[in-house]
């Protein structure tokens, strides 16, 4: 019999990182958006000097309960839920209405939401999204 170890979100070793989210993309043009949902969330924000978007996605997602995750080279954020995270009770359309309302609570209407998945290993990146 052989053990078989799972992880869903992240995946993550010496040559590889990917991962799978339904949600929300920030790019570093998208600091201010971000300073306006900490705010809101009720968190701390550290100086305008200071800040960068790594700063502020992690702690935003934990008040929400969601994942945040880091695109290859640090060019895009995202944060969302896995689909390996759907409820035995949810549809898949259940399930993007319930993380589309939880990023909602923070950032408003008007938010673009989309599956994102990328892979990354060694000099080989590979993005995508669908919506």
């Amino acid at each position: 019999m052989h053990k078989v170890n799972l992880k869903f979100g992240q995946v993550d070793s010496s040559s590889v990182i990917s991962f799978l989210i339904y949600g929300a993309c920030f790019g570093e043009d998208d600091l201010g958006l971000l300073i306006e949902a900490a705010t809101k969330l009720g968190l701390n924000v550290p100086k305008q000097d200071d800040i960068n978007l790594y700063d502020l996605l992690p702690d935003i997602a934990a008040v929400l309960e969601l994942e945040d995750h880091y695109g290859c080279k640090c060019k895009h954020s995202y944060i969302g839920l896995s689909p390996y995270l759907i409820r035995d009770d949810e549809t898949g359309g259940q399930f993007k209405t319930r993380v589309e309302k939880k990023i909602a609570e923070a950032f408003g209407e008007g938010i673009r939401y989309a599956y994102y998945e990328e892979v990354f290993r060694g000099d080989l990146e590979a993005n995508s999204e669908n919506e």
